[in-house]
C-alpha cells in the first residue's frame, strides 16, 4: 500500500505557498523554523508537529532552545495559554495548523 501525504501534504503545500517551508524529519514528524543560518540550517526556535498515519494530528511543541519548549497541542488538548504567551511569533502558522485541524 503507497503512502499518501493527505491532509499533511496539503497542508504543507499550502505553507509553501504562504512563504514557509517545513521540513520532514520522519514519516511522523515535520518542523519549521523562521530563523535560517548562514549554512542554510535551521535555527532556534522550532516548531515540531507529529502526526499519525492517518494525518490525525498528535502533538505540536514549540521549541525555543535545547532545553526548553512549550507544548501547544496534545491528547486533542490545545493549550491555549502556550500559544497566546509563549508562541506569539508563531501564531499566523499555528493559526495556519489549527485550520487543517479544527
Amino acid at each position: 500500500m503507497a503512502y499518501s501525504p493527505g491532509r499533511v501534504g496539503c497542508f504543507m503545500e499550502y505553507e509553501e505557498g504562504q512563504g514557509r517551508h517545513w521540513k520532514r524529519k520522519s514519516m511522523l514528524r515535520i518542523y519549521y523554523s523562521n530563523v535560517v543560518t548562514e549554512d542554510s540550517r535551521y535555527d532556534y526556535p522550532f516548531l515540531w508537529l507529529k502526526h499519525n498515519y492517518s494525518g490525525g494530528l498528535e502533538s505540536l511543541h514549540y521549541v525555543t532552545s535545547r532545553n526548553k519548549g512549550y507544548t501547544l497541542f496534545l491528547n486533542n488538548t490545545w493549550y491555549r495559554a502556550n500559544i497566546g504567551v509563549c508562541a506569539r511569533d508563531m501564531s499566523a502558522i499555528v493559526h495556519s495548523i489549527r485550520q487543517f485541524w479544527p
